[in-house]
């Protein structure tokens, strides 16, 4: 099939064969079906449909890299960002971790990451002028090409812990994540034993309603710029 995207004049098929041949290949693949990547057609960099037109989604970097279609987010997103004159009702998940830690894309403000673990939504774009955010190349370099040591959650003693969760509760199948039961509040403590193979959306929905989330820009070492989600219950 034709391919939409390019970045400096070179086509996305070869941009996308390196990364499946450097992080593939892709495990668990499952089709697109075209009607969802027509309705994300003008929401989505072209890069990423191209992904889901000619390879579909699935799992890259041996399992850390868990490529999905919004929806199967969409009801725990909406939840968080419900209300928010910056998020709500143009972001959508496309990747996750097998922690749960989810790469969502903004209408407006390009790429985000939400940390189960530290409860940020951290947003490198909101403050930047769109004009200077090349969306293809935001999804070649952080989620296509996120770090293997960006998924792959540590303990307390700062242990990955992938490899040995996989060894004691087995393998995961899509959507499904090795989620803290119940699911933590931040400053819980995290080891492997602690972990479960759960549904990832329904962990998170379950997370929203006992934890609290806050707006953060990594890069410049600032957290807790402001709450973002409903309030907690019994919160005032």
């Amino acid at each position: 099939m034709a391919y939409r995207s390019q970045i400096g004049g070179q086509s996305g098929k070869v941009l996308i064969d390196a990364v499946m041949a450097e992080r593939g290949p892709m495990t668990q693949a499952r089709a697109v079906p075209s009607a969802v990547i027509a309705h994300y057609e003008t929401r989505l960099p072209p890069l990423l449909l191209d992904v889901w037109e000619n390879h579909g989604i699935g799992d890259l970097a041996g399992g850390l890299l868990r490529l999905c279609i919004p929806g199967a987010y969409a009801e725990p997103l909406a939840t968080l960002f419900d209300g928010d004159l910056d998020f709500a009702g143009d972001t959508h998940v496309v990747a996750h971790s097998p922690f749960g830690d989810l790469l969502v894309w903004s209408e407006r403000h390009a790429l985000m990451f939400i940390s189960m673990a530290q409860n940020f939504v951290d947003a490198p774009f909101l403050t930047q002028h769109r004009k200077t955010v090349v969306p293809d190349q935001l999804v070649l370099d952080h989620v296509l090409g996120m770090p293997a040591a960006a998924l792959n959650m540590a303990d307390d003693a700062g242990t990955p812990m992938f490899d040995a969760a996989l060894a004691q509760h087995g393998p995961l199948q899509p959507h499904q994540i090795y989620g803290m039961m119940p699911p933590a509040s931040f400053g819980a403590s995290i080891a492997v034993d602690a972990l479960a193979v759960t549904d990832g959306p329904s962990w998170f929905q379950a997370k929203l309603s006992s934890t609290g989330f806050a707006l953060a820009d990594v890069a410049n070492a600032k957290f807790g710029l402001r709450p973002i989600g409903p309030p907690l219950r019994g919160s005032d």
